[in-house]
């Protein structure tokens, strides 16, 4: 039995982590630093940005055969719920107020529930571990007080198991590992109303994983370590709203509603 309980566990540690994707405005916010000029062609922002996924859904990019009671049986259909946490650093160059390159620094941790049959539970965490991610933004065009942007982004991080359960029995965690590889693409409108700066958009994101020193003896068939995963739904919607006076700091808050449940916090002072 511990072989089915480790497969179900190799299937839900391919996780799908969607990400921040701000307001298509943030190359304008704020417009003034503290000691960088406006009338200087570039500037330099450092941030905070905490990003919490309440709900993910996630699928295989092959069936798999698994052994359910004794009896083989070939299924990509495991129900499975996760939800993960990022902090990180976040350090951004601006150009000329219209475009942006960043880069994230921090740590991210995940916790994953799920059900096979309803007759198995598991449950997977792992606590916070470095992440890294790279990006950029672009103000395409302005209407009056309405902006419309683009934004992408790349993530990646080495991930190792803290913990491991099924039916509530804790089992061995330690020797595996998750190697995650994410990139998201986004288009979003936004409008200045005085202070507040609300917008909507839509991702398309994708990501590519696998699993590294797995045991063989509980593994019975080996392409799981290798098995490519993508989103279920890889189309996010977001709706958020920034906040500035336009001087030394801006913050903005945002909620993914389709494709994912998740909310973000976002905070950076411009020199």
């Amino acid at each position: 039995m511990k072989k089915v309980f480790f497969l179900v566990f190799l299937f839900f540690f391919n996780l799908i982590y969607g990400i921040y994707n701000g307001n298509p405005s943030e190359p304008d916010m704020p417009e003034l630093g503290i000691h960088i000029s406006n009338e200087n062609w570039w500037g330099i922002k450092v941030g905070y940005l905490l990003d919490h996924t309440f709900s993910k859904k996630i699928d295989f990019s092959d069936p798999q055969t698994v052994a359910i009671y004794g009896i083989e049986q070939l299924t990509n259909d495991i129900p499975a719920t996760c939800q993960f946490q990022k902090n990180s650093a976040v350090l951004t160059f601006n150009i000329i107020d219209r475009v942006e390159l960043f880069t994230h620094l921090g740590s991210m941790n995940i916790t994953l529930s799920s059900f096979l049959k309803d007759s198995m539970s598991l449950s997977y965490k792992a606590k916070d571990q470095f992440f890294w991610g790279v990006g950029g933004r672009v103000i395409l065009i302005y209407w009056a007080e309405v902006v419309m942007g683009v934004n992408a982004l790349y993530q990646n991080a080495f991930l190792n198991s803290d913990s491991l359960s099924v039916n509530q029995k804790p089992l061995p965690s330690k020797g595996p590992s998750f190697r995650y590889k994410e990139w998201q693409l986004g288009i979003s409108f936004s409008r200045e109303i005085g202070m507040c700066i609300p917008y909507v958009g839509l991702a398309y994101a994708s990501m590519d994983s696998s699993l590294h020193n797995l045991s063989k003896a509980l593994i019975t068939k080996p392409n799981l370590g290798n098995q490519t995963i993508g989103n279920s739904e890889p189309f996010i919607l977001y709706l958020g709203v920034g906040l500035t006076n336009g001087q030394l700091f801006a913050i903005n808050i945002e909620s993914r509603l389709i494709g994912e449940q998740a909310i973000s916090f976002f905070a950076n002072l411009r020199f």
